[in-house]
């Protein structure tokens, strides 16, 4: 999770501000404010690691110690990120590149600063993250 945690109000006006942003946007905020998925944990959702049902769906994020966690989410969001895309990263680029650690925080500190939030994310934190959570 982020270092900073936020109050209820802050997540509450957070999630409220992220339903006006782009569908990947708002998923990512979802998963990292809304249900304290940590950000290198959200990256590693994968399409195909997706359980599709009706109005929600369950995704399966990695944690660094190899832990999976499961959480629900709409399913209109997800499509909203995908597309008619069903393999590969999640978040990803329109050619099917994960998108990185630090651009992904730059997004959500973007997303926390228009609902007028400290969302505790900066690049260096990530990179440090990143190389921590890097196998051996």
């Amino acid at each position: 999770m982020h270092d900073l945690p936020l109050s209820p109000d802050d997540r509450g006006t957070l999630l409220r501000v992220v339903r006006e942003q782009p569908p990947r946007d708002r998923l990512l905020a979802e998963l990292v404010f809304g249900h304290g998925l940590g950000l290198p944990e959200a990256l590693t959702v994968r399409a195909e690691d997706i359980a599709w049902g009706q109005d929600r769906v369950k995704l399966a994020a990695q944690s660094g110690r190899g832990a999976r966690r499961t959480v629900t989410v709409d399913r209109d969001a997800v499509e909203g990120v995908l597309g008619t895309r069903r393999h590969g990263p999640l978040f990803a680029t329109a050619s099917g590149v994960p998108i990185r650690a630090d651009y992904a925080a730059r997004l959500l500190r973007r997303v926390a600063e228009a609902a007028g939030v400290p969302s505790g994310f900066t690049v260096k934190r990530m990179r440090r993250r990143k190389r921590a959570l890097a196998p051996s």
